[in-house]
């Protein structure tokens, strides 16, 4: 046994004991203070993001359709945004929509960054939203002031300060609870309420601080302002304020600076929503607003920043409060859509789920070294130069499934839901036919994206099935002589497949396996599920694409990937018999065939065969016989008058060609569809029986002889497209009548039957 030395015991011990302790610090608060005006603590929010389908209107998504349709320009549309984040009567009731589940309105980042260029109007009526509420002449005084009117001034400066012009002072109305690190403001007016909830936000930040700047080797930057007037509040703390607004919260860099990253901040939270964690999430946003980065912090990592800080809350509060389970659906509405692919604007948040699945599978310090990388590298590439994208990705997708065993999300995190659009469970059926053909393929997939088939063999009457990888492979027909055509597999050039992954999940017999199969490199993978034995049920098929690249996009070049199945047995034996006449010059030799006997000829498959050789041959199953024994009779005079007389049996030669029984499962079209090849039945060495020969001896007498005679070689040639055979409609039975005996004619007739 290795042994573990106790230092690392005492610092495996200390990392866990300080997060126990911090979640028992939270519960305690939360549950004191009833959590927040949103919902208790340890209760999951309603899914405020959710219309049932998955999807959301918000008055961000109504101006933004607005502007791509020119119905608004784009300072009009940056105004609107602001109106319908603070709930300004200015806003057009067109453009009023859903914003209760909404974290982190952007559009302030694009004012901050883009001040400069806007128009002296524009930014005369922006200017009170771009600092912190609790000044004169902020958004907030400039609604005080103006209740009671119908409408609000559109400039800026009808408030009692015009925050361009002059530094405008505190707001007496405002008060704050001081903790080590931040500022936490309430309303006078609303003290009776929001004082509880403001010490609620202080003492949770005296255990959220410690962790996640600890955690990211990052602390919020104290406060400063930017080109134009600072608002900094009493002194450089983080300042947070409790405010009525339509999102959760939201955090700004001070006004003027950019929102590129390497600025201090400010955080609103709306004071009647679940503020605990809320904050966390924006508390994570300012740690991330003090860092460096490669690209533009809100324009270009968009993804990385809200994933990583619904993630934040996630760390802090586990299973106590489920706050970040409400979006989700954002994500998981469809996976087919790429990770990094931005739209709506609250999908990003969904996202969480991978940065949770790197740091609980891969490594627990995941999201700390992406925003490391974050300041040599694009998102982009952060997300594919923090893991192996190409092992990852493809077990990230399938546990999205979220059932067991695939329940890692459930077991982490608690969560429930599953994806909605990009799995899809489909009942193989026949439908009565003898064979089918199921397109089980996604049209295409962008880079880190994904397409679940939940695929469950539903039609007991399928006996005999294969998967065609129309995914990794290219898959053509090919025309085989006198039988029909196949389905082929040739290899895909690296450009080609690029990126194209797919795994599987196989039910064996009520029991899900515990590890995802590649089968990447498997063009071909059979299923006998006549054999006796374990039995595949079901399979999840993941069809992903790992690369970084949203661009980039994997589709099949040929035939799509499909099942094939049919009702033509793959069974381990067949047994029956024949019986046939032939007739040679009057002379009749009866054969009788019994205990015929088939075995399967190639190795047990059970439960399936994946097969990696696109080459393989797949056109036949074959059977050898390996049982049976003959009756033999002779009689009759032929035309020089001599008669015939002799019986004897044998046993039917085994384990030699032509005593061979081939079934045609996986034609697909032509004369062997649904088919098959019997050939038998051969002796070696050929029988030979005494017959008693008596003919004339032209005196008008007689002579006998007893002579050896060589049985006739009666072969069933049933071959596809003979009308004389055939395979009944269920598939368990082939018969036929008539066979070939060299220089005779034959008839007679034969069957065999599936050995259950």
């Amino acid at each position: 046994m290795k042994r573990m030395n106790n230092a690392h015991i005492r610092r495996s011990f200390a990392r866990d004991f300080s997060q126990l302790a911090l979640l028992m610090i939270i519960t305690f608060i939360f549950a004191a203070c009833g959590g927040g005006g949103g919902g208790d603590a340890g209760q999951t929010p309603p899914d405020s993001t959710d219309d049932g389908s998955g999807n959301i209107t918000t008055s961000t998504e109504l101006i933004d359709q607005a502007l791509a349709d020119g119905r608004l320009d784009p300072e009009s549309a940056l105004l609107y945004k602001a109106f319908a984040t603070f709930n300004d009567p200015r806003l057009p009731a067109e453009f009023t929509g859903d914003v209760s589940g909404v974290v982190d309105p952007d559009f302030l980042w694009e004012a901050n960054d883009n001040f400069d260029t806007l128009s002296v109007e524009t930014q005369e009526t922006l200017a009170p939203f771009l600092i912190p509420p609790m000044y004169s002449g902020s958004w907030w005084d400039l609604q005080q002031n103006m209740q009671g009117t119908a409408t609000l001034n559109a400039a800026a400066t009808d408030a009692p300060c015009n925050p361009l012009r002059s530094n405008c002072p505190l707001l007496t109305t405002w008060k704050y609870i001081a903790g080590t690190n931040v500022n936490v403001w309430y309303q006078e007016r609303y003290e009776s309420a929001d004082l509880v909830k403001a010490m609620q936000v202080v003492t949770l930040m005296e255990a959220v601080w410690p962790d996640l700047t600890a955690y990211m080797g990052a602390a919020p930057l104290p406060d400063r302002g930017g080109s134009l007037i600072a608002y900094e509040g009493p002194d450089t703390k983080l300042d947070i304020a409790l405010v009525d607004m339509g999102p959760l919260g939201t955090t700004y860099p001070s006004f003027a600076l950019k929102s590129c990253g390497n600025a201090s901040t400010y955080i609103l939270l709306n004071r009647t929503a679940d503020v605990g964690p809320t904050v966390v999430h924006e508390f994570m946003h300012s740690i991330q607003f003090s860092l460096d980065v490669h690209e533009c912090l809100t324009t270009d990592y968009k993804t990385l920043m809200e994933s990583t800080a619904n993630w934040a809350v996630n760390r802090i509060f586990g299973t106590s409060n489920q706050w970040e389970h409400q979006h989700i659906y954002a994500y998981t509405d469809d996976i087919t859509v790429p990770l990094l692919y931005e739209a709506p604007p609250i999908r990003p948040y969904g996202a969480y789920l991978f940065p949770l699945y790197l740091t609980e599978a891969e490594s627990p310090d995941a999201v700390k070294q992406a925003w490391s990388l974050a300041a040599s590298y694009s998102q982009s590439q952060v997300i594919e130069n923090v893991t192996d994208l190409d092992r990852v990705w493809p077990q990230f997708a399938a546990r999205l499934w979220n059932q067991p065993p695939l329940d890692k999300f459930s077991q982490w995190d608690g969560i429930s839901k599953q994806v909605r659009s990009g799995m899809d469970t489909i009942n193989l059926d026949l439908a009565g036919k003898q064979y089918e053909e199921w397109i089980v393929t996604p049209d295409d997939l962008s880079g880190l994206s994904a397409h679940i088939f939940h695929v469950v063999f539903h039609d007991p009457s399928i006996r005999t099935a294969g998967f065609f990888n129309g995914f990794t492979y290219r898959l053509a027909f090919e025309d085989v002589p006198e039988l029909g055509q196949i389905v082929k597999a040739a290899e895909l050039t690296p450009e080609q497949r690029l990126g194209a992954h797919l795994h599987a999940l196989v039910k064996i017999d009520g029991v899900w396996e515990n590890t995802l199969r590649d089968w990447t490199d498997v063009p071909y993978v059979l299923f006998p599920i006549d054999l006796p034995g374990p039995k595949v049920q079901e399979v999840l098929l993941v069809f992903t694409n790992s690369s970084s690249d949203i661009d980039s996009s994997v589709q099949y070049t040929g035939l799509p990937s499909h099942f094939w199945l049919t009702n033509m047995p793959w069974a381990s034996s067949w047994k029956g018999s024949a019986d046939f006449r032939s007739t040679d010059d009057g002379v009749v030799e009866n054969f009788r065939a019994t205990d015929l006997r088939f075995e399967l000829s190639m190795p047990q498959l059970q439960p399936l065969l994946e097969a990696p050789d696109p080459d393989a041959d797949l056109q036949m199953i074959p059977y050898q016989l390996t049982a049976g024994s003959a009756i033999w009779d002779i009689s009759g005079t032929d035309s020089n008058g001599c008669s015939y007389d002799g019986s004897g049996a044998t046993p039917l030669a085994t384990g030699l060609f032509p005593n061979q029984l081939m079934l045609y499962s996986f034609i697909r079209s032509g004369p062997a569809v649904h088919g098959f090849i019997l050939n038998g039945f051969d002796q070696n060495p050929p029988a030979e029986f005494p017959v008693t020969v008596t003919c004339p001896d032209g005196q008008g007498g007689s002579t006998t002889d007893v002579d050896s005679w060589g049985l006739a070689t009666f072969w069933l040639s049933a071959i596809p497209g003979d009308s004389s055979s055939a395979m009944s409609s269920n598939g368990l039975q082939i018969s036929g009548t008539g066979a070939d005996a060299i220089g005779t004619s034959v008839s007679g007739n034969w069957q065999l039957q599936v050995v259950p």
